[in-house]
């Protein structure tokens, strides 16, 4: 038995992610009740455009999750609706304009957010059971507070509606971004890369992702921003493998570990021990999509397209030997101002701007027991099916005598 068999195994069935949007889904219900409860339901409304202005924004809101491509980006929309509904509860019951407009732009807010989940949930189609309990028992909660007001008029006003509505609507926006905070922060980060690099998506892989259980995603290395690539690709939260050199940057270390569970890598010659493996390990245990960059080395000459692969991946895969693997190939990003062609990255290359980027994805494969059983096999293995992801491109043949590293060169990723 190895260190790696002694690594707990629990057996995956809904991954962080959908277990966040089940919770969150009875606190909107909650919200819609008390907003309904508060302006529609109450004897003292004065005129019913109330009601179209509430609901219509309800119904645009859920409409408008739809616009965006990311399966698992569209879900950092929810704090950032649910932020402003609670900022516009506020303002309109601490200054007493609760008409229409507020109504509206409330509605707005909460059904973005609601579209969001909706939206992610339409395309990843997983436990059902559970997406079902929430939805009802957050439509449980909406007619128990509006069956509330309607029929104890006397003792809960509209008022008292409008304060707890405020008390609500301002827990739900840190509880959204604390459990969303990966889908928070690739979605305010997208517009800038948009900017950068025009990004496309190819290749049979892309309709049979892995949508839920542990998946070891690998692709070449040739820029800094290729873990930003290979998220293009994935519509679900990532865990990437990554160097302590960028690891341990100012300003990104909270990031990497708490926002993105990033699996530290120290930079270090040849190891008998590497930690990172078992952490690897463990992620896919729990379910987790973990990205790997098996070259364990990021790209520095113009005529050595791929290396070798570490010993990393095949320690990875012989302690989880189903594990799916999903071969890609990032093309355009080498000759980037994050690449090392014409000298170090930012040095000697004009900024990018609008720089074509292709991600090619293969077909998600499980290495056969019989290759597994060998180092060397599994990563000659895993390098030709990356090259034949690569060949889709209909790019210049890939020799092995080009990729093949000097037999001292072999190290841990």
């Amino acid at each position: 038995m190895t260190k790696y068999d002694r690594i707990p195994h629990r057996p995956h069935r809904r991954d962080r992610t959908h277990r966040c949007v089940d919770a969150m889904l009875p606190w909107f219900g909650l919200l819609f009740g008390l907003a309904v409860a508060g302006h529609l339901m109450n004897t003292e409304i004065a005129g019913l455009p109330r009601a179209p202005m509430f609901f219509g924004g309800c119904l645009v809101g859920m409409l408008l999750p739809r616009l965006h491509p990311h399966r698992f980006r569209v879900l950092g929309i929810v704090p950032i609706a649910s932020g402003l509904a609670a900022l516009v509860a506020a303002i309109a019951t601490g200054a007493d304009l609760w008409g229409p407009p507020a109504l509206g732009l409330f509605g707005l807010s909460e059904g973005a957010a609601v579209g969001a989940i909706l939206r992610h949930r339409d395309r990843v189609r997983i436990d059902m059971v559970g997406f079902t309990l929430a939805a009802a028992s957050a439509v449980a909660v909406a007619v128990a507070v509006i069956a509330a007001f309607a029929f104890f008029p006397e003792s809960l006003t509209r008022e008292s509606a409008q304060r707890a509505l405020v008390a609500a609507a301002l827990v739900l926006p840190p509880v959204a971004l604390w459990c969303l905070k990966q889908a928070f922060v690739e979605l305010c980060v997208e517009p800038f890369f948009r900017r950068m690099y025009r990004t496309k998506v190819v290749g049979p892989g892309t309709t049979t992702l892995p949508l839920h259980g542990p998946v070891l995603l690998i692709a070449n290395h040739a820029a800094w921003f290729d873990p930003l690539f290979v998220a293009e690709v994935m519509p679900r939260a990532t865990t990437h493998v990554m160097t302590a050199g960028f690891y341990d940057v100012r300003g990104l270390r909270f990031l990497m570990r708490h926002v993105f569970h990033t699996i530290r890598v120290a930079e270090v010659g040849v190891r008998k021990e590497a930690p990172e493996l078992i952490e690897a390990v463990k992620a896919l245990n729990v379910g987790r999509c973990v990205v790997l960059f098996p070259e364990g080395y990021l790209r520095r000459k113009e005529d050595q397209t791929i290396r070798r692969f570490g010993r990393g991946v095949w320690t990875i895969l012989s302690a989880r030997p189903e594990t799916p693997v999903v071969p890609c190939w990032i093309e355009g990003t080498w000759g980037s101002y994050f690449s090392h062609a014409g000298g170090p990255p930012t040095k000697n290359k004009p900024k990018d701007r609008r720089r074509d980027v292709t991600i090619a994805v293969g077909m998600p494969i499980i290495v056969p027991p019989d290759v597994l059983a060998d180092q060397w096999r599994t990563r000659l293995y895993l390098m030709e099916q990356m090259l034949a992801v690569r060949r889709q491109l209909n790019l210049p043949e890939v020799q092995p005598d080009d990729f093949m590293a000097p037999a001292g060169e072999d190290k841990a990723e």
